[in-house]
């Protein structure tokens, strides 16, 4: 059994959860938090995460990784996605998340976001429940839609996302990006 601990670092929130996995099974859970920081203030129209957002993923990234400690998580991983994607220093924030807090952080490409979502969501499935699925994940700064059974996402064209590589590409705006016509 190890206890993981997962940060993903969104468009929109920060998440935390802490939970013991043997042989790919949850068996428990620890801890669960999320937190709106909206890393992608922004970076539509600036190409690049701001100070201001990234220092608000800081701030959640604190108590996160004490908790982490207090749980004794043995392994530590950060997600980061569309925003991190999209923004032109989304690497050297990568870095900063790695170096800074102790966490194995990498950038998701909008093909392994498309797959974690749907493992995650069809995860507590009964193996033998081969009933076809959609699972659809509207996130700050991408939209992913995903089809399949058994925990599996289907052949092309499985994955129909904004931040996919793929000739499926549903056309939808992102929420960060209508937030930010519309907050100040």
């Amino acid at each position: 059994m190890t206890r993981i601990g997962v940060v993903d670092i969104g468009t929109n929130s920060t998440r935390l959860l802490v939970v013991d996995v043997e042989g790919g099974l949850v068996l428990a859970r620890h801890e669960r938090r999320s937190e709106v920081t909206r890393l992608g203030q922004g970076v539509d129209a600036s190409g690049r995460l701001a100070e201001e957002a990234m220092e608000r993923v800081r701030g959640a990234l604190r108590p996160y990784v004490v908790r982490m400690d207090e749980l004794e998580a043995g392994r530590r991983v950060a997600v980061l996605t569309s925003a991190v994607r999209d923004a032109e220093n989304g690497a050297g924030f990568v870095a900063e998340v790695r170096d800074g807090f102790g966490l194995e952080a990498r950038t998701l490409s909008g093909e392994d976001e498309a797959r974690l979502t749907f493992r995650g969501a069809t995860s507590e499935r009964p193996r033998e429940d081969d009933t076809p699925l959609v699972v659809i994940d509207i996130g700050g700064g991408s939209t992913e839609m995903v089809t399949g059974s058994r925990g599996e996402k289907w052949p092309d064209p499985g994955c129909w996302s904004t931040a996919c590589e793929s000739r499926w590409v549903v056309a939808v705006g992102t929420v960060v990006g209508l937030a930010d016509g519309l907050l100040p």
